[in-house]
């Protein structure tokens, strides 16, 4: 693997990364605390700038146990009970697929402030006819403290 950056961040709304290098696998690590200011936060990854169009979901288990489908990129995972807590993610990205299809699967890790735990199974698809030329970090709310590492393959 090679280190393409790491970046801390410290409350924004998330993070954009543009990459300048042909990818057929990109890998992203996170890990940070979250204030989830009284709601369940999801956090993302998107490729090439779409917002909409993936077909993801998680398996949770841990202190809970269900399954979840959002589209608004490849999905992380989320915190529960609408607790603050902290998280870490690991997510692949394969840049080459069958009829442009950009695959993905990860696992995350979320322990509330109630040391209660998370743990997610990630997978998901979109379709994007470009190679992917930048990828976005984001969470539907709340404050995110942490670090982001970006790593092609």
């Amino acid at each position: 693997m090679n280190l393409i950056t790491e970046v801390s961040i410290d409350g924004a709304d998330g993070y954009n990364f543009e990459i300048d290098k042909e990818v057929n696998y990109l890998k992203v690590y996170i890990s940070g605390e979250f204030a989830a200011e009284h709601a369940d936060q999801r956090f993302f990854l998107q490729i090439n700038e779409l917002s909409s169009g993936y077909n993801s979901f998680i398996v949770m288990d841990g202190h809970a146990h269900l399954g979840e489908w959002d589209g608004r990129g490849f999905y992380l995972g989320r915190n529960g009970w609408f607790l603050d807590g902290c998280m870490s993610a690991e997510y692949t990205i394969a840049a080459k697929g069958l009829d442009f299809k950009r695959t993905g699967h990860g696992m995350s890790t979320f322990v509330n402030s109630n040391d209660t735990i998370l743990g997610c199974h990630a997978n998901g698809f979109v379709t994007s006819q470009n190679q992917i030329n930048n990828v976005r970090f984001f969470y539907t709310g709340g404050i995110f403290k942490g670090h982001l590492s970006y790593y092609l393959m």
